[in-house]
């Protein structure tokens, strides 16, 4: 229905010029005046989808998405399973397709940056959904938690109560067993070496 927008609010405009015209000379036409209803009809249906369209492709936020978002966070709060939350995000947001949780990305991981000097994360990806991240330079002890996952190709960090779960999404610019080099929004890359051994380990696999 959504390729239908454009063309139906063409058609709509060359109605409403032809019923001007005619009513200024006789008596309305009731066809007509019909005709243009259902040009409506089908113009806001066309729209509508055509916005379901963009939202289930870029991961729009809307106000009645992030009430729904806030609740979602609320209930992965309170299990121990994390790994349905692409499934229960898809209830907020149309999203096609839902992230997945790899496989090759479960375990720990040390992140470096190009532009810093040395490590500074120890980055945690859980099979049950969930990632932590502590700062490992020495200098404080911050945390950073919330749920991963791969979506269109980029690295997702739905952050812990953030209402955007695509606001923090790295671009993968390679993946292997042991390194996974993602994008930052500065242009910059990092590179997360693995900590130990690879894991099979993973509750949502991706399906190819």
């Amino acid at each position: 229905m959504a390729p239908l927008f454009y063309p139906s609010l063409g058609v709509l405009l060359l109605l409403v010029i032809v019923y001007r015209r005619q009513t200024q000379r006789d008596e309305p036409n009731t066809r007509l005046q019909w005709a243009i209803r259902l040009t409506v009809v089908v113009c806001l249906a066309s729209g509508y989808g055509q916005k379901l369209n963009h939202v289930a492709s870029t991961g729009e936020i809307s106000p009645l998405s992030e009430t729904c978002i806030s609740q979602l966070h609320h209930r992965l709060a309170t299990s121990d399973d994390a790994s349905s939350w692409p499934a229960q995000l898809a209830d907020c947001i149309p999203l096609e397709p839902l992230p997945t949780l790899d496989c090759r990305l479960v375990g720990t991981w040390s992140q470096h940056n190009e532009l810093m000097s040395q490590s500074s994360y120890i980055t945690q990806f859980a099979a049950n959904g969930r990632y932590t991240v502590t700062d490992a330079s020495g200098h404080s002890v911050r945390e950073y938690q919330g749920y991963w996952g791969v979506w269109q190709d980029k690295l997702v960090w739905f952050a812990k109560d953030s209402v955007d779960p695509f606001a923090d999404a790295n671009p993968i610019a390679s993946i292997s067993a042991d390194t996974l080099v993602i994008k930052e929004q500065n242009g910059s890359k990092t590179t997360l070496h693995r900590q130990g051994a690879a894991t099979e380990a993973c509750l949502n696999p991706p399906h190819h």
